[in-house]
């Protein structure tokens, strides 16, 4: 049984179809990721949108109630982080020792 035989053309446009599903795969990746920032962004105004609108009805302009708001949001991170990081090392070290008993 002979074994079929392709054309150099024929493996040509494979290999450009190919070349080109790899593009378009690595293009969509990439906009992928500006769509995902987007969308973070949007849902980030809109979550912040109702507080600053209730900060500007106080007579608070609406930059210093955004900058208030996200000072307040970074404030509450860094203190979640400043209370949950160290218990969670000392059990992380904890697991590290006990580790080679399990």
């Amino acid at each position: 049984m002979e074994a079929s035989k392709i054309s150099f053309i024929d493996a040509f446009k494979l290999a450009i179809a190919f070349a080109v599903t790899a593009a378009a795969f690595m293009i969509l990746s990439a906009i992928s990721d500006v769509f995902l920032i987007l969308l973070a962004a949007v849902i980030f105004a809109i979550a912040l949108d109702r507080p600053i609108d209730r900060l500007v009805a106080r007579k608070i302009p609406r930059s210093v109630a955004t900058i208030i708001l996200y000072a307040t949001a970074l404030v509450v991170i860094a203190l979640l982080l400043y209370w949950l990081l160290p218990p969670l090392a000392h059990e992380m070290r904890n697991f590290a020792v006990s580790y080679p008993t399990y």
